[in-house]
């Protein structure tokens, strides 16, 4: 089955998606003048704000099977085109009633006038028809060919999938130092990838997110956890530290427990990034006192260890 696919993690929000789903549903078609129509057109797809500023996801319908709002709509204006695999608003049989709407588990109907509606000012079901009139000439949906993130993609279902889980094994292997973890309160089992740290570790953090439990040298020394949704990593020991740095900001803090001029220890909350290389600096006994305070702060400083320790000298580079 060919649709369009979301990858959320990529959507950096720039509403293009949005823009071109309204014009390829004007009468014009033609973005100059498309916003000056009656009623205006509108879009399809909606970009709605992530957990933070810097996330966005774009929601657009997914033409199930079978489909809540088909089953509900008492008109039979909404129906199923086989052929490309889309659920359809027929907007002159629509009477407005909303009943797709409260049964939509994605929340993607809107209701606006249309220019092939019922009557002028009369407002009826807006939804994603996956621009099956692309579709029919061999096109793709236009909010898919002007996305330039890849948030949106269009091909067969399978193959899409198969791709991200590729990326995403991808960046566990690349990550090399992975610890599997739980929130104790909800028990959801989670994956931190964090740091690289050995590419011995690759293969062995791979088979245990299938289901393997094998362990490595280290990994002991290493406990994850989330705390009301907040990520906790704890690493070495606590105990007679000569010297103890710590850095919050927010809801981020670093704690590092130094002995004898190396890491003993570490305490990471919130922002857990830089668990890897404070595991790294223990497991190597590196000495560490020539970093001073860097060692808890964020950025370029925690980098040039990083890189340090590493074998590749100093080198600014904000990567944790």
């Amino acid at each position: 089955m060919r649709t369009v696919f979301v990858n959320p993690e990529r959507c950096i929000g720039c509403l293009q998606c949005e823009l071109a789903c309204a014009v390829e549903h004007s009468a014009s078609q033609d973005e100059t003048v498309a916003f000056l129509e009656v009623p205006v057109p509108r879009k399809r797809v909606h970009v709605g704000a992530g957990p933070v500023a810097t996330f966005a996801f774009p929601n657009r319908c997914r033409h199930c099977d079978p489909a809540p709002c088909l089953q509900v709509c008492p008109t039979g204006a909404i129906t199923r085109d086989d052929g490309h695999a889309l659920v359809l608003v027929e907007p002159r049989r629509c009477i407005g009633c909303a009943m797709c709407a409260v049964v939509c588990p994605f929340d993607v109907l809107t209701f606006h006038p249309v220019a092939d509606g019922p009557g002028p000012g009369v407002a009826v079901a807006v939804k994603c028809d996956g621009c099956i009139e692309r579709l029919r000439r061999g096109e793709t949906p236009a909010c898919a060919e002007v996305c330039k993130v890849d948030a949106l993609v269009f091909g067969d279902l399978n193959e899409l999938v198969a791709a991200g889980r590729l990326r995403g094994t991808g960046a566990v292997l690349a990550a090399g130092d992975v610890a599997e973890a739980a929130d104790r309160f909800t028990g959801e089992r989670f994956v931190h990838a964090i740091f690289v740290n050995a590419v011995a570790q690759a293969p062995i953090a791979a088979a245990n997110l299938l289901g393997a439990d094998l362990r490595y040298d280290g990994a002991e020394a290493m406990n994850s956890l989330k705390h009301l949704g907040v990520p906790i990593v704890s690493i070495g020991t606590t105990d007679a530290p000569d010297e103890i740095l710590r850095r919050q900001e927010g809801g981020d803090v670093r704690t590092v427990y130094l002995r004898d001029d190396t890491v003993i220890g570490a305490q990471l909350a919130g922002d857990i990034r830089a668990a890897g290389v404070y595991r790294s600096l223990m497991l190597r006994r590196d000495p560490v006192t020539r970093y001073g305070r860097s060692l808890v702060e964020p950025g370029s400083g925690m980098a040039d260890i990083a890189f340090d320790a590493l074998g590749h000298g100093p080198r600014s580079l904000s990567v944790v």
